[in-house]
């Protein structure tokens, strides 16, 4: 093998997805509007986990999820698609809530 080039483990590769995501989607996130929605799909599973867990310790009060099962509600940072619409709504006083990113996993979208 070259030395230009160094074979990766997948946590290495996720790891370092995660390093060059997570500050860009970070910025992306602290210029949205209140109200504002967005979603991330297509990574795998494990970097959507790690880019999570980078963005909420950066921003602990920011809604950042990922989108899981009733079975998946006891995982970090996990919400239930009714949790999801719930946050998605302004508040009950009318009020729009902070700007809200979701991950949603391969393994729950299903096709039509």
């Amino acid at each position: 093998m070259s030395d230009q080039f160094k074979e990766l483990s997948p946590g290495q590769l996720h790891s370092s997805i995660a390093d060059v995501l997570s500050p860009r989607i970070e910025a992306a996130l602290k210029n949205r509007a209140v109200g504002h929605c967005m979603r991330i799909t297509d990574l795998d599973e494990a970097v959507m986990e790690t880019v999570c867990s980078e963005l909420r310790r950066g921003m602990p009060d920011g809604n950042i999820f990922i989108l899981g099962s009733h079975e998946d509600e006891r995982r970090p940072f996990r919400i239930t698609s009714t949790k999801l619409v719930e946050l998605r709504n302004p508040e009950t006083n009318g009020r729009l809530r902070s700007p809200l990113l979701v991950f949603i996993p391969a393994s729950l979208r299903t096709r039509c």
